[in-house]
């Protein structure tokens, strides 16, 4: 359903898309900001451990295979800046701004992070839903349900961008002759 409601908001056009997403872009920062400013209250720092090999007991293997599940978040960010208004014709500014912002999810990726693995020792994280369940093991049943929302939102926004993406994709197919022609019209608007 969710996709069908999606491909019904691109097939409007990418203004409203581009309304739509930002309106769940707001609400999933301010769910990540929630996390951070609630969740550093319940933090104990033993769970970080005392020296390198209890804070990072798979060493640098492991932060890589962390790393490089976080690269798959930027593709939708990338993606996400791509189809910004302006992105067409890029201003001065616009690589630096991609920059900060790129910058700023990476913050906001490790603050998470820390809030999660400062909460729970990171051999008892629930990999189904493991920031709401931190959140429900300290009995705060109302923002489990908000990082739910938050994480709802998040989908959303990236099942957004993808098919917003597979347009793209479809109408440079059609443009190199892969597809038939009536995939490189334009929306009129």
């Amino acid at each position: 359903m969710i996709a069908l409601v999606i491909t019904a908001i691109l097939a409007i056009g990418i203004k409203e898309s581009a309304r739509f997403n930002s309106t769940i872009v707001v609400i999933k920062v301010s769910v990540v900001l929630f996390v951070i400013g609630l969740g550093f209250r319940y933090v104990s720092a033993s769970n970080w451990g005392g020296d390198w090999h209890t804070f990072a007991p798979m060493g640098f293997s492991g932060i890589g295979a962390g790393a490089a599940y976080i690269f798959f978040a930027y593709i939708g960010v990338r993606c996400g800046l791509h189809h910004r208004p302006g992105s067409q014709e890029p201003a001065a500014g616009s690589a630096n701004w991609n920059h900060c912002f790129s910058m700023v999810c990476t913050a906001l990726y490790i603050l998470v992070a820390a809030v999660l693995t400062g909460m729970v020792p990171w051999r008892e994280i629930n990999i189904e839903a493991p920031i709401a369940r931190a959140f429900l093991d300290r009995g705060l049943v109302g923002a489990s349900h908000i990082i739910t929302l938050g994480a709802l939102a998040g989908l959303t926004s990236v099942m957004l961008v993808m098919l917003l993406g597979q347009t793209r994709v479809l109408y440079s197919m059609a443009n190199d002759g892969l597809l038939p022609r009536k995939f490189f019209a334009e929306h009129p608007s």
